[in-house]
C-alpha cells in the first residue's frame, strides 16, 4: 500500500465514504411518538429504520468511496482505480439524487436529524471526489513519483550544442564526396 499513490479525489471519496457510513448509523429523522401526556419525546430513526432501498444505495456509495481509496493505495495500474472511480462517480449521482429528494421530502412528516445532513454531506463529497479522481490524472502530490520515469532520468544533466551553420550539409543526407 502506497499512500504516495493517493489523489485530492481519492481522499475525498475515502474520508467522504467513511463519514456516510457512519451517518447511516445516525438519527436521519425524529418521529413524533403518541403520547397520553404531553410532552412527548420523539424516536429517532436511522437511515436503516427509514428507508427501504435508499439506504442500501447509500451505503453502497459509501463502499464504493472507501474502495476507490484503498484500491488507489494498492494497485500499482491505473486502469483498476479508474474503473472503481468511475463506477463510483455512478453510484454517487444516484444517491446524491436519492437523498435530495428524502430531505425535501421526509417520510411520514417526520422532522429532520442531524444524520440526515451529515449523510447529504458524505454522498455529495462521495460523487464530487470521485469526479474528481476521474478527471485527474496526475501521479499524485510528489510529482517526482512519476511511475514512468526510471530512478536514474532525474540525475541526467543535457548540455546545449550549438545550431550549425546554415550551409552545412544535412545528417539525413550524404556528403558531398571530396
Amino acid at each position: 500500500m502506497d499512500l504516495r499513490r493517493l489523489r485530492l479525489g481519492e481522499w475525498m471519496t475515502g474520508a467522504f465514504g467513511a463519514l456516510l457510513l457512519v451517518a447511516t448509523f445516525l438519527p436521519w429523522y425524529e418521529r413524533p411518538m403518541q403520547c397520553v401526556r404531553a410532552p412527548c419525546p420523539a424516536r429517532p430513526v436511522s437511515a436503516w429504520e427509514a428507508f427501504a432501498v435508499i439506504d442500501f444505495v447509500v451505503v453502497l456509495a459509501a463502499l464504493f468511496g472507501i474502495a476507490a481509496w484503498v484500491v488507489t493505495a494498492v494497485y500499482r495500474a491505473p486502469a483498476v482505480p479508474m474503473v472503481v472511480a468511475s463506477m463510483t462517480t455512478i453510484v454517487g449521482i444516484v444517491g446524491v439524487a436519492l437523498v435530495v429528494v428524502r430531505v425535501a421530502l421526509p417520510p411520514d412528516a417526520q422532522d429532520r436529524g442531524a444524520g440526515l445532513w451529515l449523510g447529504l454531506a458524505g454522498i455529495l463529497g462521495v460523487a464530487v471526489g470521485a469526479w474528481v479522481a476521474v478527471r485527474d490524472e496526475g501521479y499524485g502530490f510528489w510529482p517526482t513519483q512519476d511511475p514512468k520515469q526510471p530512478a536514474w532520468a532525474s540525475r541526467v544533466e543535457i548540455t546545449d550544442l550549438p545550431a550549425p551553420p546554415p550551409d552545412a550539409p544535412s545528417p539525413d543526407t550524404e556528403a558531398p564526396a571530396r
